[in-house]
C-alpha cells in the first residue's frame, strides 16, 4: 500500500507501482480555495 507518491510522471518512479494499491489524497476547501493533502 502506498500512502503517497509525487512520480513527476517520471516512467521508473511510476513503474514501482505497479500492483500497489495508492491512497487517494483528500481534498479541502480553505477560504474559497480547493488544496489536497500529500
Amino acid at each position: 500500500m502506498v500512502g503517497y507518491v509525487e512520480p513527476h510522471v517520471r516512467p521508473d518512479t511510476l513503474s514501482l507501482l505497479n500492483g500497489r494499491e495508492v491512497l487517494l489524497n483528500k481534498k479541502n476547501e480553505y477560504r474559497g480555495t480547493q488544496l489536497r493533502e500529500g
